[in-house]
């Protein structure tokens, strides 16, 4: 794992240790029609989580946590002909105790019981497909067919798409359109995508894609750390090199120059 990776990831644990001392809430999410549950994103803009008043890219898949779940046995849907679909969904409990200013949880199967002084939570996971622009119903179902909760799901296509880089984890800043950069150094192009009311859209790898000129030597090496909205790659190691990477989401496109220098 690279250094600055590593860093990173250290980083947010220690944030995410201290928030939970504070009972401080990250993200946000947004509370179903009927009070039952609650929805979020994740994804490109939404580490933490963000509401379903985000609206998702045309195109892109994208993952709806569903929390508020005490027992488990939840299914989600749409309407067929809608303008989002599901493409996979996963669900996950745990039984939670605490004992004094100690914590503990362990997974559980979905249909399980937990023991004495336990309480049980369940969490399910949507892969959502947003195949058109449009509205959609996600509707979320018990065992028995009923409906617990439900809640909007937004599509819109992308008009506009921002680009920024970063050389060994630490961003670039373009002087005359150009991001220069160091050659052996690992880049990210990392790419957000906005409709026509200027609003970010939450996306995924399949609702944007990347492409590198090929007039010097470069090796992309996938996606990026937040995989949603970015690809990786090394520079050449000659150096003195001058590359276009392009990024597409729908019908909105965006190209930056990079110069590699020794």
């Amino acid at each position: 794992m690279r250094p600055y990776v590593f860093a990173s990831l250290l980083a947010l644990a220690s944030f995410t240790l201290v928030a939970g001392a504070c009972n401080f809430k990250l993200g946000d999410d947004t509370e179903g029609e009927m009070g039952n549950l609650r929805f979020s994103y994740s994804g490109t803009g939404c580490f933490f989580g963000c509401g379903l008043d985000k609206k998702a890219l045309q195109g892109a898949k994208v993952s709806v946590s569903v929390a508020g779940d005490t027992q488990g046995g939840l299914t989600g849907a749409i309407d067929d002909g809608s303008a989002a679909s599901v493409s996979t969904q996963t669900e996950t409990c745990t039984c939670n105790s605490k004992s004094g200013s100690t914590s503990h949880s362990r997974i559980v199967e979905s249909g399980a019981s937990c023991e004495s002084g336990e309480t049980k939570s369940c969490t399910l996971t949507i892969e959502l497909s947003a195949d058109r622009e449009g509205f959609s119903k996600l509707r979320i179902t018990d065992g028995k067919g009923a409906v617990v909760d439900q809640v909007d799901v937004t599509t819109r296509s992308a008009t506009r798409l921002d680009l920024s880089i970063t050389a060994d984890g630490t961003a670039v800043t373009p002087k005359d359109g150009v991001y220069t950069m160091n050659a052996h150094a690992h880049g990210v192009v990392s790419a957000k995508a906005f409709d026509s009311d200027g609003d970010e859209l939450v996306s995924s790898h399949d609702g944007l894609k990347f492409t590198f000129d090929d007039s010097h030597e470069i090796v992309p090496e996938g996606d990026g750390f937040f995989a949603a909205s970015s690809t990786t790659f090394i520079s050449p190691a000659g150096g003195d090199g001058t590359i276009d990477v392009s990024a597409s989401g729908g019908a909105a496109h965006a190209t930056a120059r990079i110069h590699f220098t020794k």
